[in-house]
């Protein structure tokens, strides 16, 4: 029997830096032909759980979602369409890595074909908290609906931000802002990067 194993971690978690209670946090989930047990983590560090004189094979790593404080790296997608003269565009959240993408392609699947188009962002200069909410804003936007969008977990297709804005030529300015009011995103589309009018 090994003395400790490792196990690596989801690539869209963030472990940076020393987080002891996400010791706690953590645990791993074994599953048996009769039922299912937990271990005790040892160490976290940025890519691996450690246990210590493990009982079993692992399976797998999962967090108590009630504690969930865990902090994401993730991207921004944008599909957008200019319509006579009207922008409308829907931001999305993504954690990096994940299925989420491609969930979210599937959505927009009929929309592509309607003459939006998929534009990726540049992504949080910083990791995210899973499933805290963040304001879109944008100055020259007539309506941001819903105005917050909330980063989910990698089984759960995102959700996303419609804005419209009239097409007045001047480039889209956006950013997202946490509950605490600090801008953790901002990007700008410039004018020429825009779809052309259908």
């Amino acid at each position: 029997m090994n003395d400790t194993i490792f196990v690596f971690l989801p690539p869209f978690y963030c472990c940076s830096g020393t987080n002891p209670s996400l010791r706690n946090e953590m645990k791993i989930l074994h599953v048996e032909e009769h039922g299912v047990s937990l271990e005790e983590v040892h160490e976290v560090t940025r890519f691996h759980a450690k246990i210590l004189h493990p009982k079993f094979s692992l399976i797998s790593v999962i967090l108590r979602l009630l504690s969930l404080n865990v902090d994401v790296h993730c991207d921004v997608v944008l599909y957008m369409a200019v319509k006579r003269s009207t922008v409308i565009s829907r931001l999305y959240l993504l954690l990096r890595n994940s299925s989420q993408k491609e969930a979210v392609q599937e959505r927009e699947k009929n929309q592509v074909s309607q003459g939006f188009s998929e534009l990726v962002l540049s992504s949080p200069n910083e990791s995210l908290k899973l499933n805290s909410w963040f304001a879109l804003k944008n100055p020259h936007s007539t309506s941001i609906n819903p105005e917050k969008i909330q980063l989910l977990p990698a089984d759960t297709t995102p959700s996303c931000c419609k804005m419209i804005m009239r097409n007045t030529g001047v480039d889209i300015e956006m950013e997202l802002i946490g509950d605490d009011e600090r801008t953790v995103w901002r990007d700008m589309v410039p004018i020429g990067r825009r779809i052309c009018q259908s």
